[in-house]
């Protein structure tokens, strides 16, 4: 550990490795983030697997090669990930993220989702409200539970109108959303 996974033509790369919580998966292109999130891909095996069936990738763990491969671009939120979960709170570098394939509903979600600060949560009904979207709390959750970019765009502060828990569909289920909140200060 730490793992990068390369596709042989060089247009989806994953990278994996270790923080507070779990590990970590950053995968990338030459221009954009395309997935975040926490993994259970702690090694190579299940990374390979997971990342591509076909035999057209290089695998590989060590440090230097890594270090010199990545884009300064997934180094800094590399960075910004590890000074989150350590309780050093950050304010995402965003402009990386690749929404092309964002419906108009998903983008105003999104955007206002980066709106609620660390240590404080919103419910699916003050997030639809907040989007002008005052009857959508199904398609929000819908958004919240397909949010390819875990931890970034913080849809682990979103709980339930009651103001419960709720679910959260990343690596960890329940107890990372739990854990999240509490590395941000806000405790149920």
């Amino acid at each position: 550990m730490p793992y990068l996974i390369t596709c042989q033509d060089n247009t989806n790369i994953l990278f994996i490795f270790k923080t507070a919580l779990s590990s970590f998966e950053i995968r990338f292109n030459a221009n954009n983030i395309t997935k975040t999130g926490f993994s259970q891909l702690d090694n190579k095996n299940i990374a390979i697997d997971d990342f591509y069936s076909v035999n057209k990738y290089k695998v590989t763990s060590d440090v230097d090669i890594i270090n010199n491969s990545l884009p300064q671009f997934v180094k800094s939120l590399k960075n910004q990930v590890l000074e989150h979960l350590q309780g050093n709170l950050q304010d995402f570098d965003l402009s990386r993220i690749d929404k092309t394939n964002w419906s108009s509903f998903k983008k105003t979600i999104m955007d206002n989702l980066t709106k609620i600060v660390p240590g404080s949560v919103i419910s699916y009904k003050e997030l639809c409200n907040i989007s002008n979207f005052p009857k959508a709390y199904r398609a929000c959750g819908q958004v919240m539970a397909t949010n390819e970019y875990a931890l970034i765009l913080p849809c682990h502060r979103v709980v339930t109108s009651n103001y419960k828990l709720g679910n959260y569909s990343g690596f960890g289920s329940s107890s990372t959303k739990l854990k999240l909140l509490n590395i941000e200060k806000f405790y149920f």
